[in-house]
């Protein structure tokens, strides 16, 4: 349609949800400057080229997306907690993780480049932003997993990718291969590098459960021009969880110590979580690490629930309800350990 309507319809829509009750914040200060960007560009309109509006139109629309997906009140508050403790460390700036409800169940794990404010900057270069420039991070979902924390482990794969690219890992990774004349590394696609690093990326935070969604959702992929194969990526990510040396691991290792970054690492520690989930009762997680960990031994809980049913069971369970006591339990164990973390860290004038 007309982008000058279409931006009136999206500024709508973002002050009418803004007024949702959300904890975060950065998402709905994101969501006001951005109103304010395009309600200026909209009344300066007559010195501005269609085109341009066009373009605005087309990135603060794919903003929107997530934007609003974030803010409504399915927004996946416990896996966005996770990922925001995750990327604390890696964050070279302000960024602002926003997720997509999507009803597509397969390929619908997928991070998305988006930098709204670039596109301002050069349209408007007259708008005063007052510094304001955070990385917007597009990740999505499918919509039956926003309340199924195990099943969303593919986030922090997802995550990786943003990491990727706001350091500039595996492109510089590339560089040094060619400068180093490591001819067996060569001839890889620039996506296999991104999705390797992804998976290294999701294994410092998730362990092992990595490696099982990944086989449990794409079991026998084969190489493609964007992905490697599942049996490569699985190679990679158990030779890093066994440390066992690897030359795609050490140049991505060399590559991140090059920028300044951290270096991979495990950053997870396991709970044991049995003596809980088999008494129905949520975990209290203790550290920011054992959250992280928590959704690695969830995982594992639920396949041997699968295989073995649940102690307190008399008769076998039909595996949804399965998946529902473990998810269950698993939500509300992160629920209850960011509110802890949340009281804990409120000034005596914000309670």
């Amino acid at each position: 349609m007309r982008p000058n309507i279409d931006l009136r319809l999206i500024v709508d829509s973002l002050r009418k949800v803004a007024a949702t009750p959300y904890f975060d914040a950065r998402v709905l200060t994101y969501s006001d400057h951005l109103c304010r960007a395009v309600e200026f560009a909209l009344a300066h309109k007559p010195s501005l080229p269609d085109a341009a509006l066009r373009q605005l139109s087309e990135v603060v629309w794919i903003a929107h997306q997530y934007l609003v997906g974030s803010i409504s009140r399915e927004a996946p508050y416990e896996m966005e907690f996770c990922l925001k403790k995750a990327l604390d460390e890696w964050k070279k700036k302000e960024c602002v993780i926003t997720t997509s409800l999507s009803l597509d169940l397969y390929g619908a794990f997928h991070f998305r480049q988006a930098d709204p404010w670039e596109i301002i900057q050069n349209i408007l270069p007259s708008f005063d932003g007052k510094g304001f420039n955070p990385a917007l991070i597009l990740i999505s979902l499918p919509r039956v997993y926003r309340s199924k924390p195990i099943f969303c482990i593919p986030l922090y794969h997802e995550l990786g990718h943003f990491v990727d690219r706001h350091w500039g890992i595996t492109t510089l990774a590339q560089v040094m291969i060619r400068q180093a004349s490591l001819f067996g590394l060569s001839g890889m696609p620039p996506g296999h590098w991104a999705e390797f690093f992804a998976d290294l990326f999701a294994t410092c935070y998730v362990g092992e459960s990595s490696i099982r969604v990944l086989q449990t959702a794409a079991p026998n992929n084969p190489t493609s021009a964007t992905h490697p194969s599942t049996s490569d990526r699985v190679a990679l990510m158990r030779a890093f969880l066994d440390g066992t040396p690897d030359p795609k691991i050490k140049v991505i290792q060399n590559a991140l110590i090059r920028l300044g970054a951290p270096v991979l690492a495990p950053r997870y520690l396991l709970p044991t979580i049995s003596s809980a989930y088999d008494d129905l009762r949520t975990y209290v997680v203790q550290s920011v690490p054992e959250v992280h960990g928590l959704l690695a031994s969830a995982w594992a809980y639920f396949e041997g629930a699968l295989a073995n049913g649940f102690p307190w069971a008399r008769t076998p369970l039909h595996e949804g309800n399965i998946e529902k006591v473990v998810n269950d339990l698993t939500e509300k164990s992160i629920r209850n350990y960011s509110i802890r973390m949340m009281w804990q860290n409120a000034t005596p004038s914000a309670i």
